[in-house]
């Protein structure tokens, strides 16, 4: 199988969904039907998913932002604080000499 392209496919998928939603009603169908998944399910996809995207936005360089998703990148530090705070992310020194944002494995519930 083939994780890469179905990864980007469903990136694309999910772009499309957003880009087209009439409204958050929309949204929260989605959001509705995540919650009606298995609970494994559903904490796989908040780790494997939601906080993947939040490191991932931690760790973009400056050049990755502009006035359109600023407020992403200042939500998502602000999550990644609350993390590090309260031990679900570490700060892990890089071969360059960065510190790059690492969530750690969340816990089965």
């Amino acid at each position: 199988m083939d994780y890469r392209s179905n990864g980007e496919k469903l990136a694309d998928e999910m772009t499309k969904l957003v880009n087209t939603l009439g409204g958050s009603e929309e949204a929260d169908v989605f959001v509705r039907a995540m919650m009606r998944q298995h609970r494994t399910l559903q904490q796989k996809f908040f780790k494997e998913i939601v906080l993947a995207y939040i490191e991932e936005v931690c760790n973009a360089p400056d050049s990755a932002f502009d006035a359109r998703n600023e407020a992403t990148r200042t939500v998502c530090e602000g999550l990644a604080r609350f993390l590090l705070e309260n031990g679900y992310a570490t700060r892990e020194r890089d071969v360059d000499g960065s510190r790059p944002v690492r969530v750690l494995e969340m816990p089965f519930i």
